[in-house]
């Protein structure tokens, strides 16, 4: 009895697996080199979607940002000048969804479709080799024209790549690394950090503490962000150990991808008090509105004593 029931359940999974199969989408070619292209320029983009269904397909296109994992495979050479700024509002389908019409010629078995969209590059685009990623999401089509679910498959992406002309460089530094808080209590490491270089940078903070005598506390990281060209980005690093009163001396390091800055910096833990609470700082919105109802009295006050008079 048990070998017909696993009998039974190879048979599904195989023939669920079939059906997968069946409604597939892959893309051609994987990766769009479009090259140079200048600040301000439009560009006419193509490229083709298959599948080798027996139903027409009905295929959305999602579009999001690059990131370094495409250099990873096979364009490491091209790591050194990626920038990281957003491109995902860059591009502009003719037509989204597009179908896959499968009763018409196949080639090699299966059916085709090209997409074909605009590649709209910002005159304020940042220079270097920029990465678009565009993922098909193929639906079914019902007897009656209606869709009844997306496709359990799995589909590939293609890439969009080129290169704004431009000095596209990666580079930063940290200029200090600060705390303030009592022992024993959590507190938080900021960490200042200046992108100097000329393309959107993707890096996260990590400070490493060490007390007096030099021994390792503990390591520490902060959430991921973006840090444009030219400004300064505050790295929170969350401490939620309780740590005694007193010198630590820290190394924080942040890392973009294609490098790190480094900076140490000592920080000082204060004891607090028994029965001291932590100054609240003063409601600016409550100020505002006291402020407001003290000139309207003013303004009605002047305005009675003028009628009198």
């Amino acid at each position: 009895m048990k070998t017909r029931y696993s009998v039974l359940l190879l048979l599904l999974v195989f023939s669920t697996c079939a059906s997968a199969v069946e409604f597939s989408v892959g893309v051609s070619p994987p990766v769009v080199d479009v090259g140079e292209v200048d600040q301000g320029e439009q560009k006419i983009v193509k490229f083709s979607i298959f599948t080798v269904s027996d139903e027409n397909l009905l295929v959305y296109l999602d579009v999001e940002s690059g990131n370094m994992d495409f250099f990873a495979k096979g364009y490491k050479d091209l790591m050194a000048n990626f920038s990281e700024e957003p491109t995902m509002r860059w591009v502009q389908f003719i037509n989204n969804p597009v179908e896959i019409d499968t009763k018409s010629s196949k080639t090699a078995g299966r059916a085709w479709k090209d997409v074909t969209f605009i590649l709209n590059i910002p005159r304020d685009a940042e220079p270097g080799y920029h990465v678009i990623k565009i993922n098909p999401q193929p639906t079914v089509y019902g007897n009656l024209g209606a869709p009844v679910g997306t496709s359990i498959v799995a589909t590939t992406s293609v890439s969009i790549l080129f290169n704004v002309k431009g000095d596209a460089k990666r580079d930063g530094i940290i200029l200090d690394s600060t705390a303030a808080g009592y022992a024993n209590n959590p507190f938080t490491i900021k960490t200042f950090f200046r992108n100097t270089g000329t393309t959107t940078l993707y890096g996260r903070s990590t400070t490493k503490v060490y007390d007096i005598n030099g021994n390792n506390v503990n390591e520490y990281y902060s959430a991921k962000m973006y840090v444009n060209p030219n400004t300064v980005a505050t790295f929170e690093t969350p401490v939620n150990d309780n740590l005694k009163e007193g010198d630590y001396n820290i190394v924080s390091s942040v890392a973009f991808t294609t490098g790190t800055a480094e900076k140490n910096a000592t920080i000082h833990l204060y004891k607090q008090e028994a029965g001291a609470a932590p100054q609240q700082q003063p409601n600016n919105t409550l100020i505002i509105i006291f402020a407001i109802i003290i000139i309207i009295v003013l303004i009605v006050a002047y305005r009675w004593f003028s009628e009198r008079r």
